[in-house]
């Protein structure tokens, strides 16, 4: 009997178990997205350069960070909210 019940045991441990070659594919897979999720994403590990945050914006794009001056469109006294977004595009 307990050789029964630790034959069964022992073969559901063996189905339960994922096959070594499957693993390492999805292990594979799953670094690889997280890598291009990084490209363009904060990530941990990630030490960004310092900057003036009331100034400036801080932007990762390609693994290279940018910076830019803060920019509040909606407070700008020629451009109010999205219209005048657009019609300052079009008077250039």
């Amino acid at each position: 009997m307990k050789k029964l019940i630790l034959l069964s045991m022992s073969f559901t441990l063996l189905m339960a178990c994922e096959p070594a070659e499957k693993r390492v594919k999805r292990l594979k897979e799953e670094a690889e997205a997280l890598k291009i999720h990084c490209l363009d994403n904060r990530c941990e590990g990630d030490v960004p350069p310092d900057y003036n945050n009331h100034k400036y914006n801080l932007l990762k794009l390609n693994n290279i960070w940018y910076t830019a001056p803060r920019t509040d469109l909606m407070r700008n006294e020629t451009w109010h909210g999205l219209n005048g977004l657009f019609m300052g595009l079009l008077n250039r």
